[in-house]
């Protein structure tokens, strides 16, 4: 007769016959960029704006990176949040 086997997500930790999965929290990295185009009044741009503040709200440093630093969400930003507004090289060939 043959036992099943207990298979783990690699991430997962065996502990006192327990599976423990690690702290997702623990492993924020200090710095942190995020890119959208523009910070545009649609729902993946105030994902990433909420996404953004809750890294702020954890310690990270967030730079979020815009090719257009405009939009219905220029007043919405975190205050701790740098932008970084891309612009394009003039003479580039």
């Amino acid at each position: 007769m043959t036992m099943p086997v207990k298979s783990f997500p690699q991430n997962t930790h065996k502990t006192g016959g327990k599976a423990t999965i690690p702290d997702p929290g623990r492993h924020i990295p200090s710095h942190i960029a995020l890119f959208m185009p523009s910070l545009g009044g649609g729902g993946v741009e105030r994902v990433m704006l909420n996404l953004a503040g809750a890294f702020v709200e954890r310690g990270s440093r967030v730079d979020l990176v815009v090719c257009r630093a405009e939009g219905p969400y220029q007043d919405r930003l975190p205050a701790q949040l740098n932008i970084v507004a891309l612009r394009a090289a003039l003479g580039w060939r």
